[in-house]
């Protein structure tokens, strides 16, 4: 029961940590490097239909680079938030939140507890 607790108090601590350091993205505009070329300019990211967008996502490559999940994941930021930013780099920021919560649970799952200093002594059930 405490380890669960404890498990639960530092995941809703990692995420609250994470978005934290995330969430003043809201308030950021796309970058010359490479938002324009590969987000806002890209043809490829602005399909009509499922089936355009598997076949954009699998089978050409975008920007020189051929990641279908990026591709799926800014057709559906841009078929949800259009050419604002704000959207797209708060899904980002999820996904980072996302992403952490998911290293505490391999981390603890597999008994790699000590790996985290604030689970050092917590042992499975």
């Amino acid at each position: 029961m405490q380890s669960t607790r404890v498990r639960v108090l530092l995941g809703g601590a990692i995420a609250l940590a994470t978005f934290a350091v995330y969430a003043p993205v809201r308030h950021h505009e796309y970058v010359d490097l490479d938002d324009y070329a590969g987000i806002l300019l890209n043809p490829d990211l602005q399909v009509h239909s499922l089936r355009e967008a598997l076949v954009v996502s699998f089978k050409r490559p975008v920007v020189s680079s051929s990641v279908p999940l990026t591709t799926l994941s800014l057709q559906l930021d841009r078929a949800l938030y259009g050419d604002d930013p704000t959207g797209t780099l708060l899904t980002h920021a999820a996904l980072n939140v996302a992403t952490a919560l998911q290293l505490v649970h391999v981390f603890t799952r597999r008994g790699d507890s000590r790996r985290l200093p604030a689970l050092r002594g917590v042992r499975e059930r």
